[in-house]
């Protein structure tokens, strides 16, 4: 939560920060979307009782640092994350499907392939 909390500050510092109108909304945009994963987490402790200890982040000094190293952060946790994916997937732990199947059960039950 924490994380997400100093991630949205910094993000939307750079937003704020960035004088190209397109790029700053865009920015800001982004900088919400963290904040709303920071607020979903709040919540989600806030509602099973998990204690987490009060913080207040603060802005970056250097908002273009800040930015290039989130998104630096960001790419290692997709990376890490579609690691464990495969793993999970390469154990067997993740039940295989073929597309023919996978696309056969996005069909309406009991179409033919002729009325879809």
């Amino acid at each position: 939560m924490r994380t997400e909390a100093e991630t949205a500050l910094a993000v939307l510092t750079m937003g704020a920060a960035e004088k190209d109108p397109v790029l700053s909304h865009a920015i800001t945009l982004q900088g919400m979307e963290e904040q709303r994963h920071a607020d979903i987490l709040r919540l989600l402790t806030e509602k099973y009782g998990i204690s987490v200890p009060k913080f207040a982040p603060e802005a970056p000094q250097d908002p273009n640092w800040a930015f290039m190293r989130i998104g630096y952060g960001e790419c290692f946790d997709s990376f890490f994350a579609f690691g464990l994916f495969a793993l999970a997937r390469d154990s067997g732990f993740f039940l295989r499907t073929s597309s023919s199947s996978s696309s056969r059960s996005c069909r309406r039950k009991g179409a033919t392939s002729s009325s879809t």
